[in-house]
């Protein structure tokens, strides 16, 4: 890449393939990376522990994250921002990778082009994936998984793995005192106990997780019927 490219360009996300293998080193080059090294390296070694030494899945973060341009557009405020509405960057982060792994699924019925569809499906998965990486307990992107691969690439192992996963993050969830939770974290649990009053109260917040339980049941009934 040209000099100018690294100064005034975007990262090229190929270059993600290129870079170590061993998570600790691949952090390190990350947070030497544009835009990335406005972020508090802290962030990224949460994010890399969460990964369990799984390189796949912190490329596939930092592809998708560069690709959709969240890192300077997104990421970047919200590391910043730590007393803002999410309590913590990383459940900023995760919403703001779920509400994409979201868009790219709507949108997915209007493409015509088959090999598009799959790439906008293979790049949802990314974002789900990605958002659970960030946040362990953003439930929605765990429904979203369910309903990406039981209704949509109709893959039906896949879609019962992924709403037991999406049980036992709830369990967790559930069993973790409040203490230990983010804001939005807390207001996820709240919602999953006391659903019609927390909507009433968080009427204009962007915690979505008050019918993911709902989704998930539908997802494994209609594949139980395959």
């Amino acid at each position: 890449m040209r000099f100018f490219d690294l100064l005034f360009g975007q990262p090229n996300p190929k270059d993600v393939f290129e870079m170590p293998d061993n998570p600790s080193e691949f952090i390190a080059k990350l947070s030497r990376r544009k835009f990335w090294r406005d972020i508090d390296a802290r962030l990224l070694y949460d994010i890399a522990e969460n990964a369990h030494g799984k390189m796949e899945l912190l490329r596939s973060f930092v592809v998708v994250s560069e690709l959709y341009h969240l890192v300077q557009n997104n990421f970047v405020k919200l590391a910043h921002s730590p007393e803002d509405f999410f309590g913590c960057p990383l459940s900023g982060f995760a919403y703001t990778l779920y509400r994409l792994g979201s868009s790219l699924c709507q949108d997915n019925s209007s493409i015509g082009d088959a090999d598009q569809q799959g790439s906008a499906l293979l790049y949802a998965d990314m974002a789900f994936t990605s958002a659970i990486l960030c946040d362990p307990f953003q439930l929605a992107a765990y429904a979203g998984m369910a309903f990406l691969y039981g209704t949509m690439r109709i893959k039906r192992a896949v879609a019962l793995e992924w709403r037991q996963k999406y049980k036992d993050a709830e369990d967790a969830l559930l069993a973790t005192p409040d203490e230990k939770l983010t804001f939005a974290q807390r207001g996820t649990k709240c919602m999953i106990q006391h659903p019609t009053e927390t909507q009433r109260m968080l009427t204009a917040s962007p915690i979505e997780e008050t019918s993911m339980r709902e989704l998930v049941e539908e997802v494994q009934q209609r594949l139980l019927r395959l």
